[in-house]
């Protein structure tokens, strides 16, 4: 996987009902086709490698 040019403004994660509500926004993407957003039941969550 190689790095890319994305400088995040903001990013936040909220607690709701059922769900949680997770949103960014960026300053500034450069050669950026869009995220891949992981979720886990466990911080410490294993994932597949890349």
């Amino acid at each position: 996987m190689h790095p890319l040019a994305v400088t995040l403004a903001d990013f936040y994660a909220s607690p709701a009902t059922g769900y949680v509500l997770v949103g960014w926004e960026t300053a500034s993407e450069i050669g950026n086709t869009g995220f891949n957003l992981w979720r886990g039941t466990s911080p410490n969550a294993d994932y597949p490698a890349q």
